[in-house]
């Protein structure tokens, strides 16, 4: 062990010569005169929403746009706690929507009053439901940045070659289940259908297709529902799609240990 830290050692030393360290300081707030504000960002962002270069490019468009804005200091946050957010930065973005799980929305400031003074502003122009999935007792919470949908890659060579109905606007549950089973043809390949990403999601959306609603997120914390009749049924028609093949299942937890828990 001493052998390792002198020759550690030695090789810092032999380093110091052509290796910068370089420390970033905190940025410096302007000179700001009357009227004039320095605004503090924080952002939560991993996948979609987390270029730091495009962010900057909007930091900078409305800097240009708003004389009374000097300065606005993007900070990287880790909390998903609005309150601890709301007392930490004048505004900040979550990669996800918690309007409407929240109980208490006191931390949140309405913004209705800022849209309905914007001339530039539209609801209409608003892409489908993502400025109402963001409003809670008719008052309007947040603002929609992103959206990210969920997308199903399918081989069409291979549906038309096994006579499945390929993907449309107007593709339907009872055309969706058709396909799987005309596309499983041998019960010795994978399931036509395996999801790409990894929980329970596909599963959930399977269900609600049929008509059920075992998890309801719009509660805090989610409502249970594994008796009503047309949530078993609708949870049976999925399972039974993946008990016979024709889609990849993967369980929602496990009881055998280890760090997850049980669903």
């Amino acid at each position: 062990m001493e052998a390792d830290a002198v020759a550690n050692l030695q090789a810092a030393s032999n380093r110091r010569e052509d290796v910068t360290v370089y420390v970033a300081t905190p940025v410096p707030t302007p000179a700001l005169g009357a009227n004039e504000v320095s605004l503090s960002f924080g952002l939560v962002a991993f996948g979609p929403g987390s270029d730091d270069a495009q962010w900057q490019v909007l930091v900078d468009e409305f800097i240009a746009g708003d004389p009374q804005v000097r300065q606005i200091v993007i900070d990287s946050a880790f909390s998903f706690d609005p309150e601890e957010m709301s007392e930490k930065y004048d505004c900040f973005f979550l990669p996800f929507n918690l309007v409407q799980q929240l109980q208490d929305l006191s931390p949140l400031l309405n913004l209705d009053p800022f849209l309905d003074t914007d001339p530039t502003f539209d609801r209409a122009d608003v892409i489908g439901t993502s400025l109402t999935q963001l409003q809670k007792d008719n008052k309007t919470w947040g603002f929609p940045v992103i959206i990210q949908p969920q997308i199903l890659w399918y081989n069409y060579d291979s549906f038309l070659r096994n006579g499945a109905i390929p993907l449309g606007n107007s593709w339907s549950l009872d055309q969706f289940t058709d396909s799987l089973r005309a596309l499983r043809f041998d019960p010795n390949e994978p399931p036509p259908f395996v999801p790409s990403s990894f929980g329970g999601t596909y599963l959930l959306m399977l269900i609600g297709a049929y008509g059920g609603l075992p998890l309801d997120y719009r509660t805090e914390p989610p409502t249970v529902n594994l008796t009503d009749p047309l949530t078993v049924d609708a949870i049976r028609q999925a399972l039974d799609l993946a008990k016979d093949g024709y889609i990849a299942y993967q369980e929602l937890g496990s009881f055998q240990g280890g760090g997850g828990g049980g669903y």
